[in-house]
């Protein structure tokens, strides 16, 4: 996998794709996970995302159209550890400059967290 490709994992009950940031070891992986759903109180750390921060199918060499782009997305803005396990390994789109970028301004470095454990997840305003 490669830093600012998008995925999905394998499982039909994880539907937000995500963006792959790095490996932590041989089993698991920093990601930053895409979702439609807007920053409110319920939700302060997703942020908006532009139709500029995703390619196109015309970006890619085998101009394959990537099924994951621009639709009113929003970042949560979170580092989420997941194990490799449990992801799909050919990706469905991919950030451009501009929009890794975006990613890496708008996550805090320090908000490495397991998605699985809510309760350590810092807190925006």
């Amino acid at each position: 996998m490669e830093e600012g490709f998008i995925y999905r994992f394998k499982s039909k009950y994880s539907k937000h794709p995500f963006v792959f940031i790095k490996n932590i070891d041989s089993e698991t992986f920093i990601r930053c996970m895409i979702t439609h759903t807007k920053n409110s109180s319920k939700y302060p750390q997703n942020i908006a995302m532009k139709n500029t921060h995703f390619a196109s199918c015309l970006d890619n060499e085998e101009s394959t159209e990537y099924k994951v782009s621009y639709e009113r997305s929003n970042l949560v803005r979170l580092f989420l550890i997941k194990k490799h396990n449990q992801i799909s390994s050919k990706p469905v789109g991919k950030l451009t400059d501009e929009g890794l970028q975006f990613l890496q301004s708008a996550v805090n470095t320090d908000s490495l967290v397991h998605w699985d454990n809510p309760q350590d997840w810092p807190k925006f305003d």
